[in-house]
């Protein structure tokens, strides 16, 4: 069941070189729960990837909606600008020259 390539070096207490790899029990579950918390942190990033980009989109979707909105409004300014200059004109020509 090994994957593993370390290559830790032990001496024992007789003095000979043995190479440590995943025999040793500890470590067999170590190595487990560390996979296990590496795919946990995989799914997480997953989950939060799908969820930002949803959100994402929901915030293109409003800012979209507000630039309408903005244009909108810029329209009806311009609009109530000409015709304030229109009843303007028309009060300078008709209604001040009545006297």
């Amino acid at each position: 069941m090994n994957t593993c390539n370390f290559s830790f070096i032990l001496k024992s207490k007789t003095g000979r070189v043995k190479p440590f790899y995943a025999h040793n029990n500890r470590f067999d579950r170590f190595y487990r729960e560390l996979s296990r918390t590496f795919a946990r942190l995989c799914h997480l990033v997953d989950e939060s990837s799908k969820e930002m980009t949803i959100e994402m989109e929901q915030l293109d979707h409003e800012i979209r909606s507000l630039e309408e909105a903005a244009s909108q409004a810029k329209k009806l300014r311009n609009s109530a600008n000409y015709v304030t200059k229109e009843l303007e004109m028309f009060d300078d020509a008709y209604l001040r020259n009545i006297d």
